[in-house]
């Protein structure tokens, strides 16, 4: 059980095999951050498990329950972050059911600059969507993500994104919405359907052991 009292400053580096690291990540960047909150109350969750000594990544799909508690005090029960933490979870992401309340677009880039397509696609966004942000994935790409005020059918959200990349591959002549090749930057809307999924903003990439982070918000 974490017991101890966590910093309060951001640590500055991260080890996903020191677990205490990893809780105290996440202990700090939930505080105040009610978006990243919001995923995991909104959607059912898939963690992704390092085990080391070797290192084994495990995929674990929970179709059961929502995490929506984050504090100390309850660290025995399913829909606390810190009862999955302490099984070496680290890596988070929704899984997307029947209804949604955002508009993911995802950009994969393949040694490519692709500053100017996402200022393009955000800028495409704001047209019809007042609240955006824009997540480093903690990888190479980023997420752009209108959030919604309600729920709506999922294949009207896939009809509504794909739109988006259409304009955006039809814009960018390295733009594809295939696996890109060298200077090609993918715009990839594959995973978003129904049983598909999405790392949190906020949460640790196991790939990299880097935090995805929100680096803009239109709110």
């Amino acid at each position: 059980m974490f017991r101890r009292i966590f910093n309060k400053m951001k640590i500055k580096s991260l080890n996903c095999l020191d677990f205490d690291i990893v809780a105290e990540y996440y202990f700090n960047e939930l505080k105040d951050n009610e978006i990243m909150k919001n995923f995991f109350k909104d959607y059912k969750i898939m963690g992704i498990q390092l085990v080391p000594d070797p290192v084994i990544r495990k995929h674990y799909d929970n179709k059961d329950i929502k995490i929506t508690d984050f504090s100390l005090d309850n660290q025995n029960k399913k829909n606390n972050i810190y009862f999955y933490i302490k099984q070496h979870f680290v890596d988070f992401h929704i899984i997307y059911d029947e209804k949604v309340n955002i508009i993911p677009i995802d950009f994969d880039p393949h040694d490519s600059d692709h500053k100017k397509m996402l200022k393009y696609t955000l800028n495409i966004m704001k047209e019809d969507y007042d609240n955006i942000i824009v997540v480093d994935t903690g990888g190479r790409g980023n997420h752009v993500i209108a959030l919604l005020d309600k729920f709506i059918d999922i294949d009207i959200a896939k009809d509504l994104a794909d739109n988006i990349s259409h304009e955006v591959v039809s814009k960018f002549d390295n733009a594809v919405d295939k696996a890109p090749k060298k200077g090609e930057v993918r715009i990839d809307i594959s995973t978003f359907h129904s049983g598909g999924s999405l790392r949190i903003p906020g949460s640790i990439n196991y790939k990299t052991c880097k935090p995805s982070k929100i680096i803009y918000t239109t709110k």
